[in-house]
């Protein structure tokens, strides 16, 4: 069953993730995980019934994608 999650519940989960991983200096060690992409950086984040990953690649220029799952 899909249920709705709720503006602001969503900005500061993804606040909170974004503090947790690439925000906290590259990721605290319990939020980097083995890449699924090669040559990638990995950073994972969850509470609750939310996910958040971010993938990307580089280091002072970088690309990727951050994706929260529900």
């Amino acid at each position: 069953m899909f249920s709705n999650i709720h503006h602001e519940e969503l900005v500061q989960f993804i606040i909170t993730a974004k503090s947790q991983t690439y925000a906290a200096g590259g990721g605290a060690s319990s939020s980097i995980v083995t890449a699924l992409l090669t040559d990638s950086h990995q950073l994972e984040y969850q509470a609750g019934t939310l996910f958040y990953r971010d993938i990307y690649f580089g280091q002072a220029y970088f690309v990727g994608q951050e994706t929260v799952y529900h």
